[in-house]
């Protein structure tokens, strides 16, 4: 009996010794440590291991810990940061490749409508994000400029989005801007070959729709709100400097073109359209000169075979029209001035060398002695008589 409890108790140390014995390591032992729940045992080297927590990063990684004992979990907030993140087909967990937001989304479960890409790039809409995925170089496209991207709606839809608001007066002056496009050339480089342009935007109308814009501004103005500067749904500005000798300088520009005698109604087609829809307004168009001269408030040309029919059509259908040079044609059969009538003034001379236009001519005769208005009775020199007898002369 003496034997097997020898026997038995070599068997149990021979077993439990690896338990039993002490922990070897680099450092010290392991030893007197109590921990917390979510607590590890942390190694030093060359000093006490310690208790510590797991923790992550605040807009990157979550840790969590079920109960008592459980499993650590490691995952991704619902709006992760991704400035310091790049996803690309390297990784050992992607394929070679480009990827869009959806991609990524749909594939690997990366972002969502509120997810990774949220505030930057729209997960459930956007394109892909690759520097060659326009036919010239860009950063981020939705489509390329030669295909577009296909989509069928189901609401409106917004390809780019931005919105802002400011929530506080700043103590300075400061602009919010929704979206900044810049374009320049350097400076002292001739790049006569180069068109600038800060924003495109473009719309193709390959078949009927509601309404039609290329560029679309609202600006809405609520109940009492005040400006001391502009309030304008659309505004161009160009700055010039001194020795701009060649071009044509605008701070506006609208072209209507067609394929050449394209059939347009010309009762509903206009270059440029102020409608003022139920508002009470000083005027429809404002030529301001501010310490500036104008050589014409309103000029009207015609060139390349291009026709004005009439110059300017009144808002009861009579119009005033140049369209023969040296006649201004008023069309209605009645015309009025508030205020005095000047006729052209000379002498009796002077009148009697013009060379009228038109038989029907008025002049005011300044030393006349007897009746002080002359008439043209022909278009030849000194066909010109007083109003009051067309056969007597002009003196």
């Amino acid at each position: 009996m003496k034997n097997c409890f020898t026997f038995l108790a070599a068997v149990l140390s021979i077993t439990l010794f690896p338990f039993l014995s002490p922990v070897k390591a680099a450092g010290p032992a392991i030893a007197g440590h109590y921990l917390t729940t979510g607590q590890v045992i942390v190694g030093v080297t060359g000093s006490a291991p310690v208790a510590n927590t797991l923790l992550g990063t605040s807009g990157q990684i979550a840790v969590s810990q079920g109960a008592e004992g459980g499993n650590f979990q490691f995952s991704f907030p619902t709006n992760v940061q991704m400035t310091n993140l790049n996803v690309t087909g390297t990784a050992s967990w992607l394929s070679t490749g480009t990827y869009t937001a959806r991609d990524l989304y749909a594939t690997y479960g990366i972002g969502a409508a509120t997810g990774v890409f949220s505030g930057a790039v729209s997960a459930a809409s956007y394109g892909a994000v690759n520097a060659t995925d326009v036919t010239a170089t860009g950063i981020v496209s939705n489509g390329t400029s030669a295909s577009a991207k296909a989509v069928t709606l189901t609401d409106s839809y917004l390809a780019t989005q931005t919105n802002v608001e400011s929530q506080t007066n700043p103590g300075a002056e400061y602009s919010l801007i929704g979206m900044y496009g810049k374009a320049s050339t350097k400076a002292g480089t001739n790049m006569a070959n180069v068109q600038l342009v800060g924003v495109a935007a473009r719309a193709d109308m390959h078949s009927n729709a509601l309404d039609a814009y290329a560029l679309q501004s609202h600006l809405s103005i609520s109940a009492l709100a005040q400006s001391a500067g502009n309030m304008t749904a659309v505004s161009g500005k160009t700055i010039l400097a001194d020795g701009v000798s060649a071009g044509i300088v605008t701070a506006g520009l609208f072209t209507l073109e067609g394929p050449g005698g394209a059939a347009v109604s010309p009762s509903t087609a206009y270059g440029i359209w102020a409608d003022i829809v139920d508002v009470n307004i000083a005027a429809g168009v404002m030529v301001h000169s501010h310490g500036s001269a104008l050589a014409s408030g309103i000029s009207f040309t015609a060139d390349n075979g291009g026709a004005i029919t009439k110059d300017i059509t009144l808002q009861n259908a009579e119009t005033i029209d140049n369209s023969t040079n040296g006649t201004v044609l008023i069309t209605s059969p009645l015309t009025k001035v508030s205020g005095a009538f000047g006729l052209y003034s000379r002498t009796s001379a002077e009148i009697k060398l013009i060379d009228p236009v038109a038989a029907g001519e008025l002049f005011y005769c300044s030393n006349c002695t007897t009746v002080p208005v002359c008439i043209s009775t022909g278009t030849a020199v000194a066909q010109v008589a007083l109003i009051t007898d067309k056969t007597a002369a002009c003196e």
